[in-house]
Protein backbone atom coordinates (compact mmCIF):
# COMPACT_ATOMS: atom_id res chain seq x y z
CA UNK A 1 0.00 0.00 0.00
CA UNK A 2 1.55 3.56 -0.82
CA UNK A 3 2.06 6.06 2.14
CA UNK A 4 -0.99 8.64 2.65
CA UNK A 5 -0.48 11.83 1.59
CA UNK A 6 0.02 13.90 4.07
CA UNK A 7 -2.61 16.23 3.47
CA UNK A 8 -5.03 13.08 3.35
CA UNK A 9 -3.83 11.75 7.15
CA UNK A 10 -4.26 14.71 8.87
CA UNK A 11 -8.02 15.34 7.11
CA UNK A 12 -8.51 11.76 8.04
CA UNK A 13 -7.15 12.17 11.80
CA UNK A 14 -9.77 15.71 11.77
CA UNK A 15 -12.88 13.90 10.50
CA UNK A 16 -11.93 10.99 13.13
CA UNK A 17 -11.99 13.54 15.89
CA UNK A 18 -15.05 15.01 14.60
CA UNK A 19 -16.76 11.91 14.63
CA UNK A 20 -15.83 11.07 18.36
CA UNK A 21 -16.43 14.29 19.18
CA UNK A 22 -20.10 13.99 17.76
CA UNK A 23 -23.14 13.29 19.97
CA UNK A 24 -24.28 10.21 18.21
CA UNK A 25 -20.40 9.50 16.98
CA UNK A 26 -21.86 10.46 13.16
CA UNK A 27 -19.32 11.88 10.60
CA UNK A 28 -20.95 14.26 8.88
CA UNK A 29 -20.98 14.40 4.64
CA UNK A 30 -19.01 17.24 4.80
CA UNK A 31 -15.91 15.95 6.03
CA UNK A 32 -16.56 12.70 3.87
CA UNK A 33 -16.85 14.74 0.69
CA UNK A 34 -13.90 16.63 2.09
CA UNK A 35 -12.18 13.02 1.93
CA UNK A 36 -13.72 11.93 -1.63
CA UNK A 37 -12.11 15.42 -2.92
CA UNK A 38 -8.67 14.43 -1.56
CA UNK A 39 -8.51 11.35 -2.73
CA UNK A 40 -8.66 12.61 -6.57
CA UNK A 41 -4.76 13.39 -7.61
CA UNK A 42 -5.62 16.62 -9.47
CA UNK A 43 -5.63 14.96 -13.18
CA UNK A 44 -8.52 15.14 -15.62
CA UNK A 45 -8.01 12.71 -18.23
CA UNK A 46 -11.46 12.16 -19.89
CA UNK A 47 -13.00 9.51 -20.57
CA UNK A 48 -13.78 10.33 -16.85
CA UNK A 49 -13.55 6.53 -15.73
CA UNK A 50 -9.91 6.45 -16.35
CA UNK A 51 -9.17 9.01 -13.31
CA UNK A 52 -7.46 7.36 -10.94
CA UNK A 53 -9.84 9.83 -8.32
CA UNK A 54 -12.46 8.06 -8.90
CA UNK A 55 -11.42 4.73 -8.87
CA UNK A 56 -10.88 5.53 -5.55
CA UNK A 57 -14.12 6.80 -4.64
CA UNK A 58 -15.54 3.50 -6.42
CA UNK A 59 -13.54 1.10 -4.53
CA UNK A 60 -13.91 3.48 -0.70
CA UNK A 61 -18.21 2.45 -1.74
CA UNK A 62 -17.23 -0.80 -2.39
CA UNK A 63 -16.22 -1.73 0.59
CA UNK A 64 -18.41 -0.05 2.87
CA UNK A 65 -21.13 -2.10 0.79
CA UNK A 66 -19.52 -5.17 1.20
CA UNK A 67 -18.92 -4.24 5.13
CA UNK A 68 -22.67 -4.31 5.34
CA UNK A 69 -23.22 -7.78 3.08
CA UNK A 70 -23.97 -10.28 5.77
CA UNK A 71 -26.82 -8.46 7.19
CA UNK A 72 -28.58 -8.28 4.53
CA UNK A 73 -27.73 -12.10 3.33
CA UNK A 74 -29.25 -12.66 7.06
CA UNK A 75 -32.09 -11.33 6.44
CA UNK A 76 -32.77 -11.84 2.96
CA UNK A 77 -31.05 -15.17 2.37
CA UNK A 78 -31.11 -15.77 -1.52
CA UNK A 79 -31.58 -12.14 -2.78
CA UNK A 80 -29.03 -11.22 -4.86
CA UNK A 81 -29.72 -7.71 -5.34
CA UNK A 82 -26.82 -5.77 -3.55
CA UNK A 83 -24.39 -8.38 -5.70
CA UNK A 84 -26.10 -7.66 -8.46
CA UNK A 85 -25.57 -3.98 -8.10
CA UNK A 86 -21.81 -4.53 -7.70
CA UNK A 87 -21.63 -6.39 -10.49
CA UNK A 88 -22.91 -4.03 -12.62
CA UNK A 89 -21.07 -1.23 -11.11
CA UNK A 90 -17.47 -2.98 -11.73
CA UNK A 91 -19.18 -3.97 -15.67
CA UNK A 92 -19.75 -0.10 -16.42
CA UNK A 93 -16.32 1.00 -14.76
CA UNK A 94 -14.52 -1.46 -16.73
CA UNK A 95 -16.86 -0.50 -20.18
CA UNK A 96 -18.80 -3.94 -20.36
CA UNK A 97 -22.39 -1.96 -20.12
CA UNK A 98 -23.91 1.29 -21.64
CA UNK A 99 -24.00 3.96 -19.36
CA UNK A 100 -28.01 4.09 -20.31
CA UNK A 101 -28.59 0.90 -19.59
CA UNK A 102 -27.44 0.93 -16.53
CA UNK A 103 -28.71 4.01 -14.97
CA UNK A 104 -32.27 2.30 -15.67
CA UNK A 105 -31.08 -0.58 -14.28
CA UNK A 106 -29.91 1.30 -10.99
CA UNK A 107 -33.90 3.15 -11.23
CA UNK A 108 -35.06 0.24 -11.17
CA UNK A 109 -33.04 -1.88 -7.97
CA UNK A 110 -33.79 1.68 -6.32
CA UNK A 111 -37.52 1.08 -6.66
CA UNK A 112 -37.23 -2.69 -5.61
CA UNK A 113 -35.76 -1.25 -2.30
CA UNK A 114 -38.51 1.33 -1.53
CA UNK A 115 -40.80 -1.28 -2.26
CA UNK A 116 -39.29 -3.68 0.10
CA UNK A 117 -39.15 -1.02 2.40
CA UNK A 118 -42.91 -0.21 2.05
CA UNK A 119 -43.84 -4.15 2.45
CA UNK A 120 -41.18 -4.93 5.60
CA UNK A 121 -40.47 -1.70 7.68
CA UNK A 122 -39.04 -4.00 10.51
CA UNK A 123 -36.05 -4.45 8.26
CA UNK A 124 -35.43 -0.60 7.24
CA UNK A 125 -31.80 -0.72 8.60
CA UNK A 126 -31.11 -3.98 6.95
CA UNK A 127 -32.33 -2.81 3.16
CA UNK A 128 -30.01 0.33 3.93
CA UNK A 129 -27.08 -2.83 3.01
CA UNK A 130 -29.00 -2.76 -0.45
CA UNK A 131 -29.08 0.93 -0.66
CA UNK A 132 -25.50 1.02 -0.07
CA UNK A 133 -24.88 -1.21 -2.63
CA UNK A 134 -27.19 0.56 -5.41
CA UNK A 135 -25.37 3.79 -4.80
CA UNK A 136 -22.11 2.08 -6.10
CA UNK A 137 -23.46 1.87 -8.78
CA UNK A 138 -24.53 5.04 -8.83
CA UNK A 139 -20.75 6.63 -8.13
CA UNK A 140 -19.69 5.39 -11.22
CA UNK A 141 -22.27 6.18 -13.25
CA UNK A 142 -21.74 9.98 -11.80
CA UNK A 143 -19.06 10.03 -9.25
CA UNK A 144 -19.72 11.86 -5.68
CA UNK A 145 -21.21 14.95 -6.85
CA UNK A 146 -20.36 18.25 -5.01
CA UNK A 147 -18.60 21.31 -5.66
CA UNK A 148 -14.89 21.13 -4.09
CA UNK A 149 -14.66 24.71 -3.73
CA UNK A 150 -18.21 24.60 -1.56
CA UNK A 151 -17.66 21.70 0.98
CA UNK A 152 -19.15 22.61 4.79
CA UNK A 153 -17.91 20.34 6.94
CA UNK A 154 -21.22 20.82 8.58
CA UNK A 155 -23.22 19.50 6.31
CA UNK A 156 -25.21 16.32 7.28
CA UNK A 157 -27.07 13.57 5.59
CA UNK A 158 -30.15 15.27 6.56
CA UNK A 159 -29.43 17.76 4.23
CA UNK A 160 -29.61 16.30 1.38
CA UNK A 161 -32.57 13.97 -0.22
CA UNK A 162 -32.21 10.10 -0.31
CA UNK A 163 -31.22 9.50 -3.45
CA UNK A 164 -28.06 11.99 -3.39
CA UNK A 165 -26.87 10.08 -0.15
CA UNK A 166 -23.49 8.30 -0.62
CA UNK A 167 -22.73 4.15 -0.03
CA UNK A 168 -21.27 4.75 3.10
CA UNK A 169 -23.98 6.86 4.44
CA UNK A 170 -25.96 3.23 4.16
CA UNK A 171 -23.92 1.60 5.60
CA UNK A 172 -23.23 2.92 8.64
CA UNK A 173 -27.09 3.13 9.13
CA UNK A 174 -27.21 -0.73 8.11
CA UNK A 175 -24.49 -1.25 10.45
CA UNK A 176 -25.77 0.56 12.95
CA UNK A 177 -29.49 -0.85 12.85
CA UNK A 178 -30.41 3.22 11.95
CA UNK A 179 -29.33 6.40 10.67
CA UNK A 180 -28.21 8.86 13.21
CA UNK A 181 -32.20 10.74 13.45
CA UNK A 182 -32.88 7.13 14.64
CA UNK A 183 -33.11 7.26 18.00
CA UNK A 184 -32.95 3.66 18.07
CA UNK A 185 -29.88 3.00 16.47
CA UNK A 186 -26.79 1.95 18.04
CA UNK A 187 -24.08 5.13 18.70
CA UNK A 188 -21.57 2.73 19.48
CA UNK A 189 -21.76 0.80 16.72
CA UNK A 190 -21.95 3.96 14.26
CA UNK A 191 -18.77 4.89 15.96
CA UNK A 192 -17.23 1.48 15.05
CA UNK A 193 -18.16 1.13 11.57
CA UNK A 194 -16.61 5.23 10.94
CA UNK A 195 -13.54 4.06 12.47
CA UNK A 196 -13.03 1.17 10.58
CA UNK A 197 -14.10 3.55 7.57
CA UNK A 198 -11.26 6.29 8.70
CA UNK A 199 -8.97 3.92 9.56
CA UNK A 200 -8.72 0.82 7.09
CA UNK A 201 -11.06 1.25 4.52
CA UNK A 202 -10.24 4.77 3.47
CA UNK A 203 -6.02 4.32 3.93
CA UNK A 204 -6.08 1.10 1.68
CA UNK A 205 -8.34 2.49 -1.46
CA UNK A 206 -5.12 5.23 -1.58
CA UNK A 207 -2.76 2.30 -2.76
CA UNK A 208 -5.52 0.17 -4.62
CA UNK A 209 -6.95 1.18 -7.76
CA UNK A 210 -7.50 -2.10 -9.65
CA UNK A 211 -8.42 -5.10 -7.20
CA UNK A 212 -11.38 -4.13 -5.94
CA UNK A 213 -13.04 -2.91 -9.49
CA UNK A 214 -11.48 -5.55 -11.07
Amino acid sequence: MQSLPAELSNILNLAYEAMIAHPQHDLNLGYRRLIYEQLDPGTDIPPQKERDGLKRRVNLAILAAEKVLPFWEKVYPGNGLPQRCLQLARQVLHGQVDDNEAWKQRDLLWAKLVEMGNEDRENQAVQGAGFSAVQVLTAVLRDERFDPGQIDLNLTDADINPDEMDSAFFAAAAYADGAVWDDASDSGKRREFWEWWLKEAAPMVWGTLQNMTS
